[in-house]
């Protein structure tokens, strides 16, 4: 049972895995407030039925300090999504990220505007296999997300509904599903944010049930060349420097964009396969976030 429990906390994504346990622990403290913070957001844990996966499925989001304020009643918000990695779970940006306290330091800061945050499930339980957030065998998670998810967050709240007011991200797994799920959306994402993340689907895994066409169709890397360059989403990826195969895998991929004339936002920090390290930059993607979609 021991061997058992170990190896689940142990499951890696498309490509190379991470210790959950390790980092939930090593990393599970974000932040704390900066004494010049006073305002702060409200964190909500939601659930809906998903018509694409035929069940209930759960999200966190994060709204602004000021959003429910009577003033504000007509402000519409641009949304980022926050994908997580495998394993991993919907609160994994609010209790080991930290996402709610980058966004209110932020604020109080006067660095960037307010906006929504939506930390949707990507899996059937924490430990699953990777659904790789795509259409496949073990369902319809692409669909989930891009359709269900986004359809649900714009009818309950006071969203800027549209292309240019919404940023879909993610880290690891969720880094490779928030570049693939956006350059296959492009008129639904405005702004994409892959961090430590890949560009090349594995056939191998089960969400793929060992099809190298449905791979392929997934690969941002493999289908990058047949897009309109002219309704590419603004691009902002990254990686650590010690984190083989990533850290190759990105530099690959930048040179892709750069030859194909595709702008691109890249960059290499030091450090691993780490909550550490995308903690760390999340403020950076928001910033840029802020910055290129609506009203920013």
């Amino acid at each position: 049972m021991i061997l058992l429990v170990l190896g689940l906390l142990l499951v890696a994504g498309g490509w190379m895995g991470y210790n959950y346990f390790e980092h939930r622990t090593l990393w599970g403290n974000p932040n704390t407030y900066p004494p010049f913070v006073t305002s702060f957001g409200a964190v909500n844990t939601k659930t809906f039925h998903s018509k694409a996966l035929g069940e209930s499925m759960t999200y966190d989001v994060y709204l602004p300090p000021g959003y429910n304020d009577p003033k504000n009643a007509s402000v519409r918000y641009p949304v980022v999504y926050l994908l997580h990695g495998a394993p991993g779970g919907y609160d994994d940006w609010i209790t080991v990220g930290g996402a709610n306290v980058e966004m209110d330091t932020l604020l109080a800061q006067k660095r960037l505007r307010p906006m929504i945050l939506v930390m949707p499930q990507g899996s059937p339980w924490r430990f699953a296999s990777s659904t790789e957030y795509v259409d496949g065998p073990l369902g319809k998670w692409e669909t989930y997300i891009s359709r269900d998810l986004v359809g649900e967050v714009d009818a309950s709240y006071r969203t800027l509904a549209a292309r240019d007011g919404r940023a879909i991200a993610g880290l690891s797994a969720g880094g490779y599903a928030a570049a693939n799920i956006g350059l296959r959306h492009p008129d639904e994402y405005g702004v994409i944010g892959s961090f430590s993340g890949y560009f090349t689907a594995q056939a191998h895994q089960p969400a793929f049930g060992g099809s190298r066409a449905l791979a392929a169709s997934n690969s941002p890397a493999s289908y990058l060349p047949k897009l309109n360059k002219k309704n590419v989403p603004d691009i902002y990826f990254y990686v650590g420097a010690s984190d083989p195969p990533y850290t190759a895998e990105n530099q690959k991929f930048a040179a892709q964009l750069k030859s194909q004339g595709i702008p691109y936002d890249f960059h290499v920090y030091p450090g691993g396969h780490t909550w550490s390290l995308w903690r760390d930059q999340l403020p950076n993607f928001l910033l840029y976030a802020s910055k290129n979609l609506k009203g920013g």
